[in-house]
């Protein structure tokens, strides 16, 4: 296997592209009263094109949108197949709360024959997604009544904020110089079959609208209309498959993007760099030049410090700012209570002792640049949900942003702003993405590096007993490294001690056998940047090793066997996507009964592969036993076409792991 570039593997994954669709002619809109008839033949269906087994099917979506009302319209009407597809009358319509809102909410059930019944149920409202960048919410409600054959469909209307009256400021845009920004997403690909679906977007009046496709297949495209909408209508859209382990659904799923463009027709490459300037003013402005940073910054380092003691001691001064951004979000009563005052620049963050969002980036900067270091702002696109796309001229996809520092020839990258993150890493969403350097004389492209798999570890250490009764029990040490330990601490931030026990205590029993029982000792550096987060428990494990009369047989992997093989299938449609490489060591020691000898052990297992590798040995002194097992993935990308070396490797691991080592019992 060869290992792609940073620009390969990101321009790969843009790529992935298949025929999936195809034009369907005409079909009629919505009305805005009342449903759409069902005819009889929709009420006849008993079965999905997609196959016998399909929990339900798509008939009709349609989604219209109103950028001169500010609205978009929704209808989904669906049939349901099976016992299973009655899940579809739960229905969940995420939003982003003070950015928009959700009204006019309809539903109702089609029953088998033909009777319906509408919807006056409670609607609940409930937090989906939080993170630092975003929190997405979700309108949520049960429809009753839902059987094998039914039909449900549901319609709202999404809202926002009026865009301001661009023409009256054409010219001073054109003045600056190239201005866009990113209108509706259309997600034409449903996780069901759709039958038929039907797209339209009214634009804002002499203003040019642009577009770029994602997985629409040859042949198919929205298409312009005489009065000015862009209409795209399609059927037989084959559904959405979701594997393990797969990349982000939002560059896999058929979708649309529309933007804006307003003043002289640029190219790609200059509209960037001009946004990059544009931003750069912005940024500058906030950073500033303060003698009060440069005073703070002389009283934190010595004289003698070298460049990374100098990073080292700016990066932990700047996480102890209070993250306004991982807080709950207050009432505007709460607010104006705590009356925090507004950060204009990066000299109020340090004197007020908190920030929002990245400010906790810029004062970094500040503070670097204070310190005689070059520094500068790179603005990104977090693979956790997308990547970037230079094509599409919508500086709204560059949601994260991360600090470069130049140290001699070599270029670090830093996100204080994410809490617990350390200074070695950056979280992993940030890793490998793209994005613009910020700079007075224009943005320019930039890849973040992709981490290696040192900097993301997991060490467990146990001593344990193996019983007469085939019971394995003991003390057990984890300890998890870089990423692994910033993943578990923002998981866990929101929630109580007892909280955060139950979450290690769980995720400890998933790596144990089925009855396996775990007693948390101790969690230690939860709220660490700098060390690792240690968790000390006992265990106990029932019927561990399986008695055959005068032997018992016991795995050769404490931690493994329980796991599902996640590429147990032949064969796979997606690419394979593991968030960040990563690392597993595993040193257990296990002391054996005194009328047991060791009759049987597995040799050593070694596989070695060019995108990482699992060493597992096992040997006995005296009465006891000691495995280890170290397993590496240095790679975190694999194409459909390596699928089978991929799977074969973690088939002759998981064959290693589930080696039986034979006891005689005297």
């Amino acid at each position: 296997m060869q290992t792609a570039t940073l620009a390969g593997t990101l321009a790969f994954l843009l790529c992935l592209s298949h025929p999936m669709m195809t034009l369907l002619a005409a079909t009629p809109q919505q009305p805005e009263t009342g449903w759409l008839p069902i005819p009889p033949e929709e009420l006849a269906i008993k079965e999905s094109p997609a196959g016998p087994g399909a929990p339900a099917l798509v008939l009709y979506r349609e989604v219209r949108t109103d950028d001169v009302q500010s609205f978009e319209s929704r209808y989904t009407r669906i049939k349901i197949l099976s016992e299973e597809g009655r899940e579809y009358g739960n229905v969940e319509i995420p939003y982003r709360p003070k950015v928009t809102w959700i009204e006019g909410i309809r539903a109702r059930v089609v029953r088998p024959d033909g009777t319906s019944a509408g919807f006056n149920g409670q609607i609940y409202d409930r937090i989906v997604v939080k993170t630092r960048r975003f929190q997405f919410q979700a309108k949520v409600f049960s429809l009753p009544d839902v059987q094998v054959g039914s039909i449900i469909e549901y319609s709202y209307k999404v809202r926002w904020k009026k865009l301001p009256d661009v023409l009256q400021r054409l010219d001073s845009y054109i003045i600056q110089g190239v201005l866009s920004f990113g209108t509706a997403t259309w997600d034409v690909q449903h996780e069901l079959f759709t039958r038929r679906a039907r797209f339209e977007i009214f634009p804002l009046p002499k203003v040019l609208l642009r577009w770029a496709s994602q997985r629409l297949g040859q042949g198919t495209s929205p298409a312009p209309q005489p009065d000015g909408r862009v209409v795209l209508e399609v059927e037989n859209v084959v559904g959405f498959q979701r594997e393990e382990y797969m990349p982000p659904e939002a560059i896999l799923k058929g979708r649309v993007f529309f933007f804006y463009v307003f003043g002289p027709a640029w190219s790609q490459e200059l509209y960037w760099r001009s946004l990059g300037g544009q931003h750069a003013e912005f940024f500058e402005k906030f950073i500033g030049k303060s003698r009060k940073i440069e005073r703070a910054v002389k009283e934190l380092l010595g004289p003698n410090d070298s460049p990374e003691e100098k990073l080292r001691k700016i990066y932990s001064r700047v996480q102890t700012i209070r993250y306004l951004s991982y807080e709950r979000m207050r009432s505007e009563k709460e607010q104006q209570r705590e009356r925090l005052s507004e950060n204009k620049s990066a000299e109020d963050v340090l004197a007020h002792g908190h920030a929002d969002a990245n400010e906790i980036n810029l004062l970094f900067a500040a503070m670097v640049r204070a310190a005689g270091l070059e520094a500068s702002i790179v603005e990104i696109t977090a693979r956790d949900d997308s990547l970037f796309r230079p094509q599409i001229w919508d500086p709204g996809q560059l949601d994260a942003m991360v600090i470069s520092v130049k140290l001699g020839d070599q270029e670090r990258f830093f996100d204080p702003a994410t809490l617990f993150c350390p200074p070695q890493i950056l979280p992993w969403e940030e890793s490998i993405a793209q994005g613009i350097r910020i700079g007075p004389n224009g943005g320019t492209m930039v890849h973040t590096p992709l981490p290696e798999s040192s900097s993301a570890v997991t060490e467990r250490q146990a001593s344990l007993k193996l019983l007469e009764d085939g019971t394995l029990q003991g003390k057990l040490i984890a300890a998890f490294f870089g990423q692994e330990a910033l993943d578990r601490r923002l998981d866990s931030y929101s929630r109580d001690d007892s909280g955060r026990r139950k979450a290690i205590e769980d995720e400890v029993k998933a790596w144990l056998p089925a009855g396996a029982s775990v007693e948390i000792h101790s969690i230690r550096e939860w709220e660490s940047s700098a060390d690792p987060l240690q968790v000390e428990c006992s265990v106990r494990i029932p019927h561990f090793a399986v008695s055959t009369g005068r032997r018992l047989l016991l795995p050769s992997s404490v931690f493994h066997s329980r796991r599902e093989d996640p590429f147990r299938h032949a064969a796979r449609q997606h690419p394979v996507y593991f968030r960040y490489p990563h690392q597993e060591k595993d040193d257990v020691t296990v002391e054996l009964p005194a009328d047991c000898r060791l009759e049987a052990i597995p040799p050593a297992f070694n596989d070695k592969r060019e995108f990482g590798r699992v060493e597992l040995t096992r040997e006995a002194a005296g009465s006891t036993l000691r495995i280890r097992r170290h397993y590496v993935m240095d790679e975190f990308l694999f194409d459909v076409n390596l699928y089978n070396s991929l799977r074969a490797f973690f088939t002759a691991t998981r064959t290693a792991d589930d080696q039986k080592i034979v006891l005689e019992v005297r």
